[in-house]
């Protein structure tokens, strides 16, 4: 006649054996989210200079496995109120591949704009880009754990 319910309680031994170690994840997940996320969005605020490129070359390392190494050395030059400072950064929401954008786009000697962090003038970017699909699904990993870390917690399983 009537409709039953579920009882939900919290199981502390639930918690412990697992629940905790999605929740943990979870939050992880979704702090590095919202730290992209917050990065990006100030960007917008950052304010334009010129900067010099003062390196921009690939180099190769042979390794003891007979594996090949390539890496971009990019790097640029630029002041602020008349202190020098250096970045490597090409794109401050990317996976470290940006510095080869980098190598591809400028050679060393070339002017550039860059963007650059009017309370730390050290962070400086030459591209504003938008983050790349896996901050993303960082946020979908990020729920999917607080979902299971909440369902191991408080329903019978």
């Amino acid at each position: 006649m009537y409709p039953q319910y579920t009882e939900i309680n919290f199981k502390w031994s639930n918690f412990l054996q697992g629940g905790l170690i999605f929740y943990v994840g979870g939050l992880y997940f979704f702090y590095r989210f919202v730290l992209v996320m917050s990065i990006f969005i100030s960007q917008y605020s950052w304010i334009a200079t010129s900067a010099t490129v003062t390196q921009s070359s690939v180099s190769q390392t042979q390794e003891m496995n007979s594996r090949v190494r390539t890496y971009a050395n990019f790097e640029y030059a630029y002041e602020v109120k008349g202190k020098p400072y250096k970045s490597s950064v090409f794109a401050a929401t990317q996976l470290s591949l940006n510095s080869f954008e980098g190598v591809e786009k400028f050679k060393k000697g070339a002017k550039i704009t860059i963007f650059y962090n009017p309370r730390s003038p050290k962070n400086a970017v030459v591209e504003r880009k938008a983050p790349s699909f896996f901050v993303y699904f960082g946020l979908v990993v990020a729920f999917l754990f607080l979902f299971l870390g909440t369902g191991l917690t408080f329903l019978e399983m």
